[in-house]
């Protein structure tokens, strides 16, 4: 496990990244921004590099996490989980980043963001 201040540094850019709409436009719609991440780097990083699923449910109390904190990243787990994002091949990605389900989404980063730059 990592400590808290490395994951509180990565995690925060990840999350910086799915709430960006504008550069997720630029980079995925435009093509102008090579070094942002795609989704299927997103959700690696996110689920995989930081283990945000473990993170949540055992190490959130030892890492100091507030229960709004807690919630925030909780809420955003749960939309990233439900949303399809494999179905992504089928469909243009600008329908995708104009979808509301996709505003849910970066909206809810941006308050997972918020709440957890309160932690540096």
């Amino acid at each position: 496990m990592m400590d808290r201040e490395k994951w509180i540094s990565g995690i925060l850019s990840v999350i910086g990244n799915i709430a960006n709409a504008e550069k997720q436009y630029r980079a995925w719609v435009l093509h102008e921004n090579i070094c942002f991440p795609s989704l299927d780097e997103i959700y690696c990083q996110i689920f995989d590099d930081y283990d945000l699923d473990n993170l949540i449910d055992n190490y959130a109390d030892q890492f100091g996490l507030t229960s709004q904190q807690k919630v925030s990243l909780n809420r955003l787990r749960n939309l990233l989980n439900s949303f399809d994002y494999e179905a992504i091949e089928n469909i243009d990605i600008k329908v995708l980043l104009d979808s509301q389900e996709w505003s849910v989404i970066t909206h809810s980063a941006s308050e997972v963001l918020h709440e957890l730059s309160q932690c540096i």
